[in-house]
């Protein structure tokens, strides 16, 4: 597509065609060839509160996490509480909650491996008996669902209250688990249809949050061999029997050599013997219609720093995080695959987990409803639609103590009361993009119908949305101050359906948007050309 042309109806036509491969990809153009400074993005968004959310944690039940699970466990309420939210009237979604170990053994080593002699460990299989005659759920997952649980003797009046006793008792795993944790490929094995290890648990229109909680790097491996206790010399191909093998196979830096110690940089994951993460992102994303139905999170090691030290002479991977409240190496290959889904590493080497927990949950409350926009914009001249910062307000025509002009975001008041600058120079309402709006979602009775955009005078976010008139339904861009921050790495900005009825059941908005390739908060942003003018 030339820089400056709209798209036309027949290329909207054959987007629509092409839906349900692009549900799957991170951007596609709306015609090739895309200039190499822009991309085309197209994102779902569902249009009614959807209140269900499955929730898989995959702890870590190796001999070292036993501080670990404790701190877990005590502190679950927090996100529990966090779950609550103004938009389901102060009620936590309709949750299944289960747990997996990452124990899936070693292939067919027997005794020789010390906690993983067990073929194929848990299998992915949730977690439900607890110990000691806890409050256990009558399914392998705890169930929430409009105030009724499945827990077995629940005597309390919140039934809430139970679900966090329920989990505490669950997630009580004991460190018996075998040391070379499969933590992704647990995960896949847990939720893969195919395999079909816990039916029920995954709900087809619910959100999907997977938590990791380790103090190990992910060891799923494709190449079974990599744990052959037959080879336990410096010398040997696969080096001393240690989880320090799922680095030396697992990883790539700039220096791959078992017997040099020191620092490492520029480590990247690597595909020797364990599964490419690519594999693992493309199945998690196929569970799901939309990216943004995914939620990951981990709390576990640093990405860095990096560095290989030595126990006499066998190789050690040395912790990233380290302290009287445990230690943890680096997490690379789960970063990669939380990053993939825009989640966040928290740090294991804490004292509490409640404050990472509390975040976690927010992230999922803010995925519910969520419509942020994730890209910077372009106009159809190719000129950003919005400049973005914190420094947006010192941009002449937007005063420190006044807020910019329609259709522009609010500046921060020189009291400090409003939240955040959006947007110093913007012309949001000339945004080139092209929005559908499906009814029927994965029903016989499904329908597609383009959106027309609102008037610019529309996109005053003082405006209500019901306040549409005769352009009723229309889409305008406006400031999503709750769902839309800084640390979930998008724009403080959502689409919004103008409309003055409610949307029907399994209503979702799918948008195609020009963007620029640099992140919403990049500092390159303020360099991109600003020019609202229309497409010559």
């Amino acid at each position: 597509m030339k820089r400056g042309t709209l798209l036309t109806p027949s290329a909207l036509l054959t987007l629509s065609a092409l839906l349900p491969c692009m549900l799957s990809c991170e951007s596609r153009s709306f015609e090739d060839p895309v200039p190499a400074d822009e991309k085309v993005t197209m994102r779902e968004y569902r249009q009614n509160t959807e209140t269900d959310v499955d929730v898989l944690f995959v702890i870590d039940n190796s001999r070292s996490m036993a501080q670990e699970q404790a701190n877990l466990r005590q502190n679950f309420g927090k996100l529990i509480d966090a779950l609550k939210t103004e938009k389901l009237d102060g009620r936590i979604p309709n949750v299944h909650i289960g747990v997996v170990t990452t124990d899936l053994g070693v292939g067919d080593f027997g005794a020789a491996l010390a906690g993983c002699e067990t073929k194929g460990g848990d299998s992915g299989k949730l977690q439900s008996t607890g110990t000691g005659g806890c409050l256990v759920p009558n399914d392998a997952w705890i169930s929430y669902v409009d105030g009724v649980t499945n827990l077995k003797g629940c005597t309390n009046d919140d039934p809430i209250e139970c679900v966090k006793e329920s989990f505490r008792c669950i997630a009580d795993l004991g460190t018996e688990g075998c040391g070379f944790e499969m933590q992704l490929e647990a995960a896949r094995r847990a939720l893969d249809p195919e395999l079909a290890m816990n039916p029920g648990f995954l709900r087809k229109d619910a959100f999907l949050a997977v938590i990791f909680i380790t103090d190990e790097d992910d060891c799923s491996a494709v190449d079974l061999s990599i744990f052959d206790p037959r080879q336990d010399g410096l010398q040997d191909p696969l080096g001393p029997l240690t989880s320090f093998r799922c680095f030396e196979f697992g990883i790539q830096c700039d220096i791959n050599d078992r017997s040099a110690p020191g620092p490492r940089n520029n480590c990247v994951p690597a595909y020797d013997r364990l599964h490419r993460i690519d594999d693992y992102v493309s199945f998690f994303r196929k569970l799901k219609d939309a990216d943004d139905s995914v939620i990951m999170a981990a709390i576990a090691g640093p990405k860095g720093p990096v560095a290989v030290g030595q126990d006499g002479l066998t190789p050690v991977l040395m912790p990233s995080c380290d302290g009287a409240h445990g230690s943890a190496v680096p997490s690379l290959r789960i970063a990669k695959m939380v990053e993939a889904f825009d989640g966040t590493i928290h740090q294991i080497c804490t004292e509490d987990f409640g404050p990472a927990l509390e975040e976690i949950g927010k992230k999922i409350v803010a995925s519910i409803g969520g419509q942020c926009i994730k890209s910077p914009l372009l106009v159809p001249n190719g000129g950003v639609a919005c400049r973005a910062g914190v420094d947006a307000c010192k941009i002449p025509g937007c005063p420190q103590d006044t807020s910019c002009d329609v259709p522009r975001g609010v500046c921060v008041n020189a009291d400090g009361n409003d939240t955040q600058s959006f947007c110093g120079e913007s012309c949001l309402d000339k945004a080139d993009c092209r929005l559908e709006l499906i009814t029927g979602r994965h029903t016989s009775a499904e329908t597609r119908m383009a959106l027309k955009k609102c008037p610019t005078a529309l996109f005053d976010p003082g405006i209500a949305k019901e306040a549409c008139g005769e352009h009723c339904p229309c889409w305008r861009i406006v400031p999503h101050e709750e769902d839309c921050k800084e640390e979930h790495e998008v724009s403080p900005f959502g689409f919004e359906v103008m409309r003055t009825d409610e949307p029907a059941p399994k209503t979702s908005l799918v948008a195609y948007c020009r963007g620029a390739v640099q992140a919403w908060y990049d500092a390159e942003i303020q360099d991109l050309p600003f020019h609202c003018a229309p497409s010559e």
